[in-house]
């Protein structure tokens, strides 16, 4: 599975639009800004061809080292 980073989405930008690289960087965490409210907000995000994203609370697993006791988020895409 391949990995995809901001940076490469800005590099790509930059290169497709010939946008400058404060644009570039901007429009990529203003994307990535609005998902995020919306799945704090309880809302579920839909990307095209990436399928649907919302959040899960998963709580540690009994009998695990007692000092490390917290709830984790992830992102789940469904």
């Amino acid at each position: 599975m391949a990995t995809i980073t901001k940076i490469d989405i800005t590099e790509y930008l930059l290169d497709k639009y010939q946008l400058q690289k404060a644009e570039a960087k901007a429009l990529v965490e203003d994307f990535f800004e609005e998902i995020r409210l919306s799945l704090e907000s309880g809302g579920e995000v839909k990307l095209s061809g990436f399928g649907n994203l919302n959040f899960v609370i998963k709580l540690p697993v009994q009998g695990v080292i007692q000092k490390q006791v917290k709830a984790f988020l992830f992102l789940r895409a469904v």
